[in-house]
């Protein structure tokens, strides 16, 4: 029986290596850096948000819903859809408040959109405490 010699370890072998090693680091640089980006847009949308609740959880006349902060009092619902679109006014995003089972404007939720919500108590003008989301939807644009 004879054994032969021949190269364990080649030039190529080396060179392919290296070339995989690079390509596997920048796939997974790839990865991670629209991991991170999500999350930025999703740290963007939260601050919208508060932004947004502030303005809708005051009694200014042309935002806010509120006919009395101390008491947690909306504003009558005829007005609120107006309210509604002038704060869609001010942002990107689309804007949806949902007052106990009632969506404002009508039919506002998108598909297929990457959201953030807010909820609170209030009172309605009955006097009873309803829960209120707000919706701020992601726009996207094709």
């Amino acid at each position: 029986m004879s054994f032969k010699k021949g190269q364990s370890l080649s030039f190529d072998a080396i060179i392919a290596s290296v070339i995989f090693i690079i390509t596997l680091f920048s796939f997974l640089n790839f990865l991670f850096y629209f991991q991170n980006i999500g999350d930025y847009n999703k740290d963007m949308m939260e601050k919208e948000a508060v932004r947004i609740s502030i303005l809708l959880f005051s009694e200014n006349d042309t935002y806010g819903i509120m006919e009395n902060t101390m008491t947690n009092t909306l504003i009558p619902s005829d007005d609120i859809g107006d309210r509604i679109e002038s704060v869609s006014l001010t942002t990107p995003n689309t804007v949806c408040m949902k007052i106990n089972n009632t969506i404002y404007p009508s039919g506002c939720e998108p598909v297929m959109s990457q959201k953030v919500s807010m909820s609170r108590i209030v009172r309605n003008n009955e006097g009873d405490l309803v829960p209120l989301t707000i919706y701020i939807y992601q726009n996207y644009t094709r």
